[in-house]
């Protein structure tokens, strides 16, 4: 890859109005200042499209963490090709300094957004959801975010999310040297939405990143911070002792699961909250169901890849498309299918294509695998292979999830304390057993 010069480490003139990198990306004003690096729009001369450049500052050049990190939300953003994950599509250095060409999202952030509230409760699902969507397809991927916040979700012109900024990522199992760059002991986040155990040094995870969505979700829905102290101690304080005013509270309107299900995300204790992004999508899609109204997706026709296809789903309170996919659990789109069943009674499964192979079920994302590339080369017969007709994996998948959604449930009832919690969580439950129920009457005989 073609570079600029590595002498003189400088940052652009506010008074250049264009320059160029790398000899590909010609780049005009400066759209964005983060804290380590400057966005600057650009145009792709080779592939004629918009971009976004993101600078390291000159004052930063000698920062070998700062450098690091800017590297490392590359390769961390690089490795997850999800339509809810801002793109990358180059990176290098200009005049010493490292820089990362990406995907020019121009509808503002979620922070920018929430300076305006209300937000309906539509659009609060559709964006957390799509959230969730790019948190899961990371997590499968083996990397965890651990700075989610409504600065680092951009917005689309029509809407939607679009999760950025992997700066401070941090790879998990096998890959964990690839991307880990921290100081050990080191505290890295946005204090609001820090989740307790992090604040009082512990490891990030899986947890950590879904509490952060806890918090957004409750500004989102509410138009204000579930936890409100003076000082960085005081916050921590407050989320370590968990005690929030029900969403419910602020609005009445709400669904008394849906805030059920970000009290339980902003839990305390990291193992009473979901145990994964698809985990929480699927309470959230249960308890706003009537929100759904036209779902494409496909049954699987080949093995299923580390980063799986998409499947989509449309919501009518905005008709802007919700794309849900690289890996997420089928559970998500079970719960979608329940809902168009009920709604509109009218669904006509299409005959899938067999192929479908097997695979631990409750983990099986139920998506298209891509067709494969068109080649002159001979045909010949693929060997043969005894897999389970899609209809019976589907239907075996579903028998899982509920027996799943029965023991999750057990397990409320004995640890939730709160009679009003529990009953909302119960029926969220109901809820979703009632929705496979359907499904499983009408595909499953």
């Amino acid at each position: 890859m073609q570079t600029g010069s590595m002498t003189g480490a400088r940052s652009p003139s506010a008074s250049t109005a264009v320059w160029s990198v790398a000899g590909r990306f010609v780049v005009g004003p400066c759209v964005g200042r983060g804290g380590m690096a400057d966005v600057y729009e650009g145009h792709d001369i080779r592939l004629g499209r918009s971009v976004a450049v993101k600078l390291l500052r000159a004052e930063y050049a000698g920062d070998e963490v700062l450098r690091r990190r800017l590297s490392s939300e590359a390769r961390a953003a690089a490795r997850l090709l999800h339509p809810n994950v801002a793109t990358v599509y180059d990176v290098g250095e200009h005049d010493g300094l490292p820089y990362i060409v990406m995907e020019l999202v121009r509808g503002g952030t979620l922070a920018e957004r929430l300076q305006h509230p209300p937000m309906g409760q539509g659009e609060s699902v559709r964006l957390i959801a799509q959230v969730l969507a790019a948190l899961d397809a990371a997590h499968r991927a083996g990397i965890l975010h651990r700075d989610i916040k409504p600065g680092n979700i951009l917005l689309t012109e029509d809407g939607t999310a679009k999760v950025t900024d992997f700066g401070i990522a941090k790879a998990l199992g096998p890959t964990a040297d690839e991307l880990e760059h921290t100081v050990t002991s080191e505290v890295m986040g946005t204090p609001r939405y820090l989740a307790p155990e992090r604040a009082a040094g512990g490891k990030a995870s899986v947890a950590s990143d879904l509490w952060a969505v806890g918090v957004l979700s409750y500004e989102a829905l509410t138009g204000r911070p579930p936890f409100e102290a003076d000082t960085v101690l005081g916050l921590a304080v407050a989320a370590e002792e968990g005690h929030i005013v029900s969403p419910e509270t602020y609005r009445p309107d709400l669904p008394p699961e849906l805030g059920a299900i970000v009290t339980r995300a902003l839990a305390p204790n990291p193992v009473d909250r979901y145990a994964s992004a698809s985990e929480m999508a699927v309470a959230l899609l249960g308890a706003t169901g009537d929100a759904a109204e036209t779902i494409a997706m496909d049954l699987p026709t080949a093995p299923f890849p580390e980063l799986a296809p998409l499947a989509k789903l449309r919501f009518r309170p905005s008709s802007r498309a919700l794309w849900l996919g690289g890996g997420m659990a089928l559970s998500l789109v079970i719960l979608a299918v329940a809902a168009l069943v009920l709604l509109r009674g009218d669904h006509h499964a299409a005959a899938a294509p067999p192929g479908s192979t097997t695979a631990p079920a409750p983990s099986v994302p139920l998506t298209t695998a891509p067709p494969a590339p068109t080649t002159s080369a001979p045909t010949t017969e693929a060997p043969t292979t005894t897999a389970p007709a899609p209809a019976a994996l589907s239907c075996a998948v579903l028998r899982a999830e509920r027996q799943a959604l029965a023991q999750r449930q057990a397990q409320i009832d004995k640890r939730e304390q709160s009679p009003a919690r529990r009953a909302a969580a119960n029926r969220a439950f109901d809820s979703q057993q009632h929705a496979i129920a359907q499904v499983m009457h009408q595909f499953c005989g």
